[in-house]
């Protein structure tokens, strides 16, 4: 149980930060649809008890002419435009704030929205300024304010039949007169709309005679309470710290995890290295005879493997079989029979070499594999070990005589282990056939 719980601690936290995703991308989706289609925010400019005023450019020394009206219909800016030495125009302004020092931060919104009513008696455009007090600026007198106040200009080209006009207020540029006149650079000679205390609407630039009319209806800034960007900057900033967030824990849940891992592997070395013990103590035994302590059919598996692996070796193979042991278990008993087989072992085994290899094949059956040894080496070794197995004596002072029959082993060829097997029992069988207690090959 205790395995398995990190397992689902750290699935259900991966379900956490599902629904937190799921919860971020529906909220992110929400403020980016709300903020395209709605969000928006209002302003009237005009009319709201705004102080209207009109100027034109006898402030020069010109000759236009201007009068105003102001009616529920909005206000009425009516010029008679006279070229002289000076830039002939009228304006009509509109004060926001204090109409001085303290303003409206435009650049919070992002359209001026003018209904206004435009005739001449030639084609002319409108210069809409937004005027913007500048933190430098000096308290001048009301007669400078217009020249000291920050420009923002765009120029609006009225078309017969229409009478509403949006202007965005990222399009507002500050005049070359202007920058001109306060010999303004950098940031200086950069539009600026943090503080308007004026709206201002001007008559073209046409340098003909003629008579204009422009009706005010209303005038409004627009915008939203969120700009795009802001809102975009919010959103990365969320989804930033969220992914840092599961970041860091994903990597404090995997330094955790390793750890878990690191000990794991610790007690699985120890229990591998403690597997592997028994696992060499389980292939002695699976290829050892328990009786006689030789090597059984299994433990010659990897010696014949090796000999059919080399190519110009020389083999020979050693079988014999004790002669007449059924007879000594039925007149001693089968104990005995098992001490004669154990004690029969023990003594070919002291005889053989330290290269060759004892097995016991099956019941009394014995075989020798002897490496590096010609059959005629070998033919010398088994007649050694039938004489000296003739005069032994074993346990309860029983003596056996063995039959040997004798094989090499031949490097081409198929089933060669098989052929070499078959020989040394038809051998043996030959010398139990010609007497016992014989050696042929």
């Amino acid at each position: 149980m205790t395995k398995q719980a990190p397992e689902f601690s750290g699935r259900s936290i991966y379900l956490k930060f599902e629904k937190i995703y799921f919860a971020i991308v529906a909220v992110s989706l929400l403020l980016v649809l709300w903020q395209y289609w709605g969000m928006n925010r209002l302003l009237e400019v005009f009319p709201s008890n705004a102080e209207v005023s009109i100027s034109g450019d006898s402030l020069n020394g010109g000759h236009s002419e201007s009068s105003l009206n102001v009616s529920n219909d909005g206000a009425l800016l009516q010029c008679d435009i006279k070229p002289s030495a000076t830039f002939a125009y009228c304006s009509l302004d509109i004060t926001i704030g204090d109409g001085i020092n303290k303003g409206l931060d435009a650049s919070q919104f992002n359209h001026l929205n003018l209904w206004l009513e435009h005739a001449s008696t030639m084609q002319d455009t409108v210069i809409v300024y937004l005027k913007n007090r500048e933190n430098n600026s000096d308290d001048l007198d009301p007669s400078s304010r217009n020249t000291s106040n920050k420009s923002n200009q765009q120029t609006v080209l009225p078309s017969v039949g229409s009478n509403f006009y949006s202007l965005s207020l990222s399009q507002f540029t500050v005049p070359s007169w202007w920058i001109l006149l306060h010999k303004a650079t950098g940031n200086e000679a950069k539009s600026n709309l943090d503080n308007v205390v004026g709206l201002r609407i001007v008559t073209g630039d046409s340098l003909e005679t003629r008579g204009v009319e422009i009706l005010l209806k209303r005038a409004t800034l627009s915008g939203k309470w969120v700009s795009s960007n802001s809102l975009y900057l919010i959103l990365a900033i969320l989804w930033a710290l969220v992914i840092t967030l599961h970041a860091s824990f994903r990597v404090y849940q995997l330094a955790n995890q390793l750890k878990l891992k690191r000990t794991q592997n610790v007690s699985l070395e120890e229990l591998n290295h403690f597997l592997s013990i028994q696992k060499d103590e389980f292939e002695v035994l699976a290829k050892t005879d328990p009786l006689t302590g030789a090597s059984n059919r299994a433990g010659t598996r990897d010696i014949f493997e090796h000999m059919q692996n080399q190519r110009n070796g020389v083999y020979s193979l050693i079988m014999f079989d004790i002669d007449n042991f059924k007879a000594i278990n039925d007149i001693h008993g089968h104990q005995l029979g098992d001490e004669v087989l154990r004690d029969l072992s023990h003594l070919v085994a002291s005889l053989i070499r330290d290269t060759d290899h004892l097995a016991r094949w099956g019941g009394e059956e014995f075989i020798v594999i002897c490496p590096d040894t010609h059959i005629k080496d070998a033919v010398v070794m088994a007649k050694h070990l039938r004489e000296k197995i003739a005069v032994a004596t074993f346990n309860g002072g029983v003596s056996v005589t063995c039959s040997f029959g004798l094989s090499g082993y031949q490097q081409r060829g198929k089933n060669r282990i098989k052929k070499m097997i078959e020989a040394a029992d038809a051998a043996m069988y030959k010398a139990k056939n010609g007497g016992r207690n014989r050696v042929e090959h």
